[in-house]
């Protein structure tokens, strides 16, 4: 694909950045570290924004190769994503949660939360045009 900006080729693996116009009521939660349950995640969101999530449904762990230098290691994540009540009680938990606020690859806001036995969990903004 061209890019009719600047007339490069964009790589097969960028996303083109988006204009976000709004959000739904659902939070994102990627790079899970493994033993992250359901209900770990609920007080997590209690605990840093005293809101409680209508559904939190099970983590999906996915394993995946890590390669730094000559050593390769095995990395477990896992990925869900978290309703709430309203947009606004969503909006709400994610302007609480502790963190800067930076995009990802396609400009979406995310937050990492940092966790008590090392690691994180980034948060996103559902987000759509």
């Amino acid at each position: 694909r061209r890019r009719e900006s600047d007339g490069g080729d964009r790589p097969p693996h960028k996303r083109r950045r988006r204009d976000i116009i709004q959000t739904d009521e659902r939070l994102v939660l990627h790079r899970i570290p493994a033993g992250i349950t359901q209900q770990h995640i609920s007080d997590m969101f209690v605990a840093h924004t005293q809101i409680r999530p209508s559904e939190v449904p099970e983590v999906e762990y996915s394993t995946s190769v890590s390669a730094k230098g000559e050593k390769k290691k095995r990395v477990i994540q896992g990925k869900v994503t978290v309703s709430f009540h309203s947009r606004k009680h969503a909006d709400l938990a994610f302007e609480t949660l502790g963190g800067d606020v930076y995009p990802d690859a396609v400009g979406t806001p995310q937050k990492r939360i940092h966790l008590k036995g090392g690691g994180f969990v980034a948060v996103k903004q559902n987000m759509f045009r």
